[in-house]
């Protein structure tokens, strides 16, 4: 595994701190019905963590750039989440 693999233990940030970071996951564009399915899961005890966990990328300015998970963070931010389990890349 290469050092810019490396995922250290997952923790929780505010849903205010992620970024999507391509066009292409502009939430206009994605599947509605999949956003509202994440969206009615997301803080029930449906929701797991292991598969709701955000990977992202840190910023230089606090923020963190999501690399997997836009579908998940918009079903979040639509559920009304304020935070999101997120592994660093």
């Amino acid at each position: 595994m290469r050092a810019s693999e490396f995922i250290i233990e997952s923790f929780r940030v505010s849903l205010d701190k992620l970024i999507p970071t391509r066009d292409s996951y502009d939430i206009s564009q994605m599947d509605p019905d999949v956003i509202e399915i994440l969206a009615k899961k997301a803080g029930t005890p449906e929701w797991d963590d292991s598969e709701g966990t955000l990977v992202v990328k840190a910023r230089s300015d606090g923020k963190y750039d999501i690399v997997d998970g836009h579908h998940r963070y918009f079903g979040l931010k639509k559920a009304g989440i304020k935070d999101a389990l997120v592994k660093i890349k």
